[in-house]
């Protein structure tokens, strides 16, 4: 399995988390891919000091945030920071199933929109993403069956994605079955979706019933998933066992 051309297999990895109820995050969250998949009500995450340091993801503070379930998730900073394009201390909304955003600090005080389809200032992402009236980029969103191979019944989940120009964000929940074969795959992937290079990111994995660390591999339409971070995708356990992958968030170039 090579990483040659897979910058996302060297990047540290985004730690999927879902919560029904509204959260203060601190410093340790940073790295963290927040959902509210069966939320009954509307939530709230409220974010840490804006600070500028190493962690795990980034060189500064970094969250994701996902309507998973159609309730509203708001995005609240401390008192005195801010979230670029809003006025100071003021919170981002999430309104719709499929609305996504990624902040980091990188100037100490300040939250930058990195990536995802929702921005604050009049930037929008409404089939286009526009600036001033201006495109510069065309969105999608949707839903599929993803289906595990490689265990003996049919466990499939529902996959969420969202694209911005030539970037896809695919969410698929936690997806296990019992082990009969020793390679495993992920099935469903819609040809909207289809990645036009081979991507490899980081990802939680469950292996003859232990959790570790595997790789996510998708090229075109496959989608190959390895149990750990130097095996072959064949190396599977077989042994009538828990086999398949935690919820993940996965970020992977169109073509």
């Amino acid at each position: 399995m090579s990483t040659a051309n897979t910058p996302l297999l060297k990047q540290a990895f985004w730690w999927p988390k879902a919560s029904t109820i509204s959260r203060t995050l601190t410093g340790t969250d940073s790295g963290t891919a927040w959902t509210n998949t069966n939320a009954t009500a509307a939530i709230t995450f409220t974010l840490p000091k804006a600070a500028v340091g190493l962690t795990a993801v980034v060189s500064g503070l970094a969250f994701q945030f996902l309507v998973a379930s159609a309730h509203n998730v708001s995005i609240q900073p401390k008192t005195g920071d801010t979230i670029r394009g809003l006025a100071a201390s003021t919170g981002l909304v999430l309104t719709t199933v499929g609305q996504m955003v990624e902040l980091e600090c990188v100037t100490a005080g300040f939250w930058e929109v990195m990536a995802g389809n929702t921005f604050p200032d009049g930037i929008t992402v409404t089939g286009t993403a526009t600036v001033g009236g201006n495109t510069i980029a065309t969105t999608t969103n949707g839903t599929f069956t993803a289906t595990l191979t490689g265990v003996t019944a049919t466990v499939t989940v529902t996959a969420r994605y969202n694209t911005i120009g030539n970037v896809c964000f695919l969410y698929i929940p936690a997806l296990n079955g019992t082990t009969n074969s020793t390679s495993c795959t992920i099935t469903g992937l819609p040809t909207a979706i289809n990645s036009g290079r081979d991507a490899q990111q980081i990802i939680s994995v469950n292996n003859a019933g232990t959790t570790t660390t595997g790789v996510f591999e998708i090229n075109g339409n496959a989608i190959t998933l390895y149990p750990s971070l130097t095996g072959a995708a064949n190396s599977w356990a077989n042994a009538a066992q828990t086999k398949g992958i935690n919820t993940c968030l996965i970020t992977y170039p169109l073509n």
